[in-house]
């Protein structure tokens, strides 16, 4: 059985103010052996043409003895690769930009892909979007299955998309999309914003969740927070996920600005939090 601690893969997102080696030393250091790897264009860059040179990356992982959980693309509104894109030719671009990344992940041996909804215009319908973003979900799970790549759908806030921001909306697109490499994140921050539960989640989808997002939420802000400092509490959460016999990785997405100047301290934090919990089992 692998080690609890050998599940967590830290986010390069906070290393965006340093090269990407420093990023892979650090956690390193700190003892991680996985990462998610974001596709900061300064890290990694992915475009509708090409992708960052995977077998110099496999090196600067093997070196550390590193591997990848998950690639999470860059995928927003206003940029424009999103699955609810509207343009035909942005929808050509972003079938282009998808296929880079599943290639990337193919390319690297990771086993799966982070996705979103997307995101509508705020001056058309939202089954208009809604459609749009099924459609090409769809073709995005039959095509990263040919490279044996999963899809994974994170669930947003209202804040964030008109589309998929709830476990009722999920329920629904996975059914709409009805594809067996359509799998889900749980993020047990944004679970806890909207006040949903981690539980019903595993409850309604089961298997179907594929990777977690363990984050913390604080009142008043947006940022997903570290485990010092927000209303979760780390061993209740892990519990929770152990109880519903959740066997997959955790991506540590830290996104507040105060950590971008440091970003080895708060992994370092986190680290000892989960080492201190799993010694005292």
């Amino acid at each position: 059985m692998v080690k609890m601690i050998n599940r967590f893969a830290p986010m390069n997102l906070t290393y965006q103010k340093f090269q990407l080696q420093t990023f892979l030393n650090d956690v390193s250091e700190v003892g991680f052996t996985k990462i998610d790897l974001w596709t900061c264009p300064t890290h990694f860059y992915v475009d509708t043409f090409s992708h960052s040179d995977t077998d110099q990356l496999k090196r600067q992982l093997q070196q550390k003895k590193l591997s990848i959980s998950c690639i999470s693309p860059r995928q927003s509104c206003p940029n424009p690769f999103h699955l609810a894109a509207k343009d035909k030719d942005i929808i050509r671009r972003t079938k282009n930009y998808f296929q880079q990344v599943v290639y990337s992940a193919h390319e690297l041996e990771v086993p799966r892909i982070m996705i979103t909804s997307g995101w509508s215009f705020n001056d058309e319908t939202r089954e208009e979007a809604w459609k749009r973003s099924v459609s090409l979900c769809k073709w995005l799970c039959r095509f990263a299955e040919s490279y044996g790549v999963k899809v994974a759908i994170e669930p947003l806030t209202p804040q964030s998309t008109k589309l998929v921001n709830s476990i009722e909306k999920m329920k629904k697109y996975i059914a709409d999309v009805d594809e067996r490499n359509l799998k889900i994140i749980v993020d047990t921050g944004t679970i806890r914003r909207e006040k949903e539960s981690l539980s019903q989640y595993f409850q309604v989808f089961g298997e179907i969740i594929d990777y977690c997002h363990l984050t913390n939420y604080k009142k008043g802000q947006f940022a997903h927070v570290d485990w010092t400092n927000g209303e979760l509490h780390l061993a209740s959460t892990l519990k929770e996920i152990e109880q519903n016999h959740y066997q997959g990785d955790f991506c540590l997405e830290y996104t507040h600005r105060d950590y971008f100047d440091n970003p080895r301290e708060i992994y370092e934090t986190t680290y000892n939090q989960i080492l201190k919990m799993e010694e005292n089992k």
